[in-house]
């Protein structure tokens, strides 16, 4: 598989990925905006966007029309908005690209932003925001991103906020697009069966205008003291996010940090399964994962414990973010690298996957590596790279705590973080 990317006259960029024998192809466009992008006032205008685009164009006037094309096609189509940037996806048969690919790119680059269209969606946004809200296992991961990125726009929810949202006009909309839906912020990747693409990434990419790049991210406040947010609710369960100020995509550690993170807590076999679950039995949900941006990273646990138990479940958790240095075993390094490998594999046999994978490696690095290739940076993490990363990330000043949980006070909290 041979990875081919291209630049445009306009300074977009294409990228195709020929996957022999595939049967359906993948269109993505991933446009470099996200909620990071916003501020207090536009909030949620990223992820509101990628909603409006799917409401009509000129040539398919209504969500209806846009569906039934779709379906029609025996196609999937989606999209999905993060901090830093917003892509849109088609899936079909191989045979059917140039009619997925005119349907996605209309829907794209010519959305109507009806004004009717708009407050009705309104209305599904907020309802959405109030789900997520309910939910304290979605919850909990917004109200961590508000402590660590506090005064940064890294901090606003993705979805916004219901104030913010229902002050939205059309200019709001079209101000938007205009800044940030430009050729030099948008790849094209295309994968899978390439047999009908002919030329049509390049043509639809031209439809992109040159504009501007997006501007450098705003510098993010050091830390220098444990922090906590806490949110009291009547729940049977507590919920919690602690952990610590990760690495960078760029960052040559970033997957010696991907690896500590399978192994403290990112499948059945991690320390923190077996000790808060299967030993315990403190938590039914308990994983730990790393979090890769373009300047900023988190290594974070979450878990949802017996709400007599989270100041048992913390101390648990801290004492392997104390101790994992100076312990962690080539057995164990070995078993994570072989999964993180596995896990990978299987992701990559969906062709979106492959796909919104090439995206960001571009995104973030200006380059791509295909599945092999990442395997063989895998392999040659070492037990000292693994060692030296926990014991670089793992400090008590570094800690950030998120609780929502019946509690009265955060008091037995701030004892445990040493506030």
């Amino acid at each position: 598989m041979k990875i081919q990317v291209t630049k445009q006259k306009n300074n977009s960029q294409l990228v195709l990925i020929p996957v022999e024998g595939a049967q359906t192809v993948s269109v993505i466009y991933f446009v470099k905006a996200g909620s990071r992008m916003e501020n207090l006032k536009n909030n949620g205008i990223a992820h509101f966007t990628e909603h409006m685009m799917f409401k009509g164009t000129k040539k398919r006037p209504d969500a209806f029309n846009i569906s039934c094309e779709a379906d029609g096609l025996g196609a999937y189509v989606n999209a999905a908005t993060d901090r830093e940037n917003t892509y849109y996806y088609i899936k079909s048969a191989g045979e059917h690209l140039s009619k997925s690919i005119d349907l996605l790119s209309d829907l794209v680059l010519n959305s109507k932003f009806d004004e009717t269209e708009i407050e009705k969606e309104k209305g599904v946004i907020v309802e959405e925001i109030k789900m997520y809200k309910d939910n304290p296992s979605w919850h909990i991961g917004d109200l961590y991103d508000g402590l660590v990125y506090a005064n940064a726009t890294l901090g606003l929810p993705i979805a916004g906020e219901e104030k913010t949202v229902r002050a939205f006009n059309r200019g709001t909309f079209t101000n938007y697009f205009d800044d940030y839906y430009s050729a030099p912020n948008t790849y094209l990747i295309i994968a899978g069966n390439l047999k009908n693409e002919n030329g049509l990434g390049e043509e639809y990419l031209s439809g992109f205008k040159e504009g501007r790049q997006i501007n450098k991210p705003e510098i993010l406040p050091l830390q220098d003291q444990p922090r906590l947010i806490f949110e009291e609710r009547d729940i049977q369960q507590a919920h919690l996010q602690i952990g610590v100020p990760g690495i960078p995509f760029t960052d040559k550690r970033r997957l010696a940090a991907k690896i500590l993170s399978i192994i403290l807590g990112g499948n059945m076999s991690s320390r923190l399964f077996m000790e808060l679950r299967e030993k315990r039995g403190l938590a039914y949900a308990v994983s730990t994962r790393s979090e890769n941006l373009s300047d900023a990273g988190q290594m974070t646990t979450m878990a949802g414990v017996r709400k007599e138990k989270a100041e048992e479940a913390l101390q648990l958790i801290l004492k392997e973010y104390d101790n994992v240095y100076k312990n962690v075993t080539q057995a164990e390094l070995t078993r994570a690298k072989e999964y993180y490998k596995g896990i990978l594999s299987i992701s990559m046999e969906d062709i979106s996957n492959l796909a919104i994978n090439a995206a960001i490696q571009l995104y973030y690095t200006g380059d791509t590596l295909d599945i092999n290739q990442i395997k063989k940076e895998i392999d040659k993490v070492s037990l000292d790279e693994v060692r030296q990363v926990a014991k670089d990330l793992f400090l008590r000043e570094k800690l950030n705590l998120a609780i929502i949980g019946p509690y009265n006070s955060s008091k037995m909290f701030d004892k445990i973080l040493e506030i």
